[in-house]
């Protein structure tokens, strides 16, 4: 058991960068306005 609880530990404390693709994606539906000039979407 005590085995199970370290191997969920680590994999919950991974973490990744996003690769440029993504990065680009999420600027551009960060970037969108709509016919006011409010956002779409938030960086959130």
């Amino acid at each position: 058991m005590s085995e199970t609880n370290n191997t969920l530990k680590r994999k919950k404390n991974q973490y990744h960068h996003l690769k440029e693709g993504y990065r680009s994606k999420i600027q551009s539906l960060i970037e969108q306005k709509d016919k006011n000039g409010k956002r779409l979407f938030s960086n959130t």
